[in-house]
């Protein structure tokens, strides 16, 4: 599991110097005597063509790296900056932005394709409605709703252990959504059906947020709120590894910080059986959409 924000690594040509003092096993820095034709950033480097290594911060000429030193290199052996598999992988990410769990696509853990009719409605309303788009799912709110009003669509959560992971949004393809209402929220919802408890793990205008929720609107608890810099949308990812409940963000599909994570039966007693996905325009304004453009579980 990834817990540190993402930050790929860098690449430059011919980054070479030498250590302007011996590095000794344990060191967590190393001082060059020329750091001008490396990275900026995150980078590798080889130390004596021996050990390679994570360079995660910069001063100047010092470097700050990961793991710690593991082999004594004496002052003025040469330091070379690596291109490493790892490396190349994250720029493809990058580049994709969505590597590991393409946009466009709603499935099931088997790996069956799933539409908005294998989806149950959960508080539909008279003014709510779904669509398929292009392998995604579109959730509309016709009308203005009163502050909590969730509605959404849910399967049969499948046995544990599960990673449900989506790409939501607000808005639809080039529509960014301009609500005033910071109540509006859309995301995946993790549901007992026994009692109608879940936990909804969305995005809001100003922040990604995860909550705990008696009903459809009945607000329990907050467990967390992060400020997100992006209104557009957010990847999330619910799991069940049988033991807790995990709440994951990322801003990019690749790279997961877990926001939260408690016992699996903490909250609902039974556990999560019904797994889906879900918008609350409580407090926001008439005719908004919610675009569900990926929903995969694992």
């Amino acid at each position: 599991m990834v817990t540190k924000p993402f930050a790929r690594e860098r690449w430059t040509l011919n980054g070479e110097s030498t250590l302007n003092a011996a590095a000794v096993i344990n060191d967590t820095t190393i001082t060059v005597n020329d750091a001008a034709s490396f990275p900026t950033a995150r980078f590798s480097i080889i130390i004596d063509d021996i050990d390679i290594h994570t360079v995660t911060y910069i001063s100047t000429n010092t470097f700050t790296v990961d793991p710690v030193i593991s082999t004594n290199h004496a002052q003025y052996s040469t330091v070379r900056h690596v291109l490493t598999n790892r490396s190349i992988d994250e720029a493809i990410a990058e580049a994709s932005q969505t590597l590991l769990h393409p946009l466009n696509r709603v499935l099931d853990k088997s790996g069956t394709t799933l539409d908005d009719t294998d989806f149950t409605w959960l508080n539909q309303g008279s003014a709510s409605t779904a669509m398929d788009d292009a392998g995604g799912i579109v959730l509309t709110m016709a009308t203005k709703e009163t502050y909590h009003q969730v509605r959404g669509k849910y399967i049969t959560a499948p046995s544990t252990p599960w990673t449900c992971t989506a790409y939501v949004e607000f808005g639809y393809g080039y529509e960014l959504w301009t609500g005033t209402g910071v109540g509006s929220t859309v995301g995946l919802i993790g549901r007992e059906s026994s009692t109608g408890e879940f936990y909804f793990l969305a995005l809001r205008g100003d922040v990604t947020a995860l909550w705990q929720m008696d009903d459809v609107t009945t607000f329990n608890a907050d467990v967390g709120q992060f400020l997100w810099n992006n209104n557009w949308g957010a990847w999330f990812q619910l799991e069940d590894d049988g033991t807790d409940v995990i709440g994951r963000i990322s801003f990019n599909g690749y790279d997961y910080k877990e926001q939260w994570t408690e016992n699996r039966t903490a909250f609902l007693a039974g556990g999560i059986d019904q797994i889906g996905f879900a918008a609350n325009s409580g407090n926001g304004t008439a005719n908004q959409l919610f675009h569900i453009k990926s929903w995969t579980l694992e």
